[in-house]
């Protein structure tokens, strides 16, 4: 038997959800489910999903993959509405206790027009860290900006997963949804935006909430001189892009964001390859008139 609601196998509350429904809405559930279970198994226990699986389960449909009787790839709309039946379940998860936090209101929609994953440059990170805004949300943006934390480890982010000392402190998780110890290594920097230590059970960011910083993350960017729309979200493919754009190797950015596959964080290698060819090509320079020896 489960030792909690979170043991649950979270496909059969999926399906439960699907057997309500009737005709051609029945039909689609089917296959949204189909697909889910192709990425993820027949079994997945509800403390096994957090912002991490849902964002590699959004690139897994966005890759289009052949399913079904026709074996054709899905497309995008359909892809999103497969989403939305996830996201909805999830929020049904969290109403009914199976899930301890309501994930789906922190995981980004895809999107029926898929653009790139938006991040902050160097440049637009110092802009947005010199520009005022509420110090707890400042913090909390530029902490998960520097170490690809979710808005969710951030929000519940203890005293005393803070281990280490100056030049070696780590983030040591002991988190029951996953029941499993995890070490980040973060710098002293990052140390430094937390604060003044507080008791050793209370949270860090104790007065941070969702609603708060979703409306605030729009006027600090904006402030910020910054003409792109900014999610919490977009913090962590910030420190991914920032990271590999360093030349960090592609596994240890993989291992330090919790990825599941190698393939969402290759997504992020695309993104700085492509940069580093646009900024190969805007070094122009004419050579009408240079005489050029061919090779014999």
């Amino acid at each position: 038997m489960p030792n909690s609601r979170l043991d649950n196998n979270f496909i059969d509350f999926f399906e439960k959800l699907k057997n309500k429904r009737k005709g051609s809405t029945y039909v689609n559930w089917e296959s949204a489910i189909m697909y889910f279970k192709a990425f993820a198994g027949d079994f997945i226990s509800f403390r096994q999903i957090n912002e991490t699986f849902c964002e590699e389960y959004a690139d897994y449909l966005r890759s289009a993959p052949a399913l079904g009787k026709k074996g054709k790839p899905i497309k995008i709309n359909t892809a999103v509405s497969y989403f939305i039946k996830f996201k909805f379940t999830l929020g049904e998860a969290f109403k009914q206790k199976y899930l301890y936090e309501d994930i789906a209101k922190f995981i980004e929609t895809i999107s029926p027009q898929e653009t790139h994953r938006e991040f902050l440059f160097q440049d637009e990170l110092q802009a947005l860290a010199d520009t005022p805004c509420e110090d707890d949300i400042r913090r909390a943006s530029l902490v998960s900006a520097l170490t690809g934390l979710r808005y969710s480890d951030v929000e519940t982010l203890m005293w005393s997963e803070i281990r280490g000392s100056k030049g070696e402190y780590y983030i040591q998780f002991h988190q029951e949804k996953t029941r499993a110890a995890e070490m980040l290594p973060v710098s002293d920097l990052v140390i430094s935006l937390l604060g003044d230590p507080g008791d050793w059970n209370s949270r860090v960011f104790s007065s941070l909430t969702y609603s708060r910083v979703y409306y605030a993350l729009g006027n600090w960017v904006k402030a910020a001189g910054i003409k792109k729309h900014i999610t919490f979200h977009c913090f962590r493919h910030t420190f991914a892009t920032l990271q590999l754009a360093a030349g960090t190797d592609v596994f240890v950015v993989s291992k330090m964001l919790g990825h599941r596959r190698l393939e969402t964080t290759l997504i992020y290698v695309k993104i700085v390859d492509k940069l580093k060819r646009d900024a190969a090509l805007r070094v122009r320079l004419d050579i009408t008139k240079l005489e050029i020896k061919k090779a014999a």
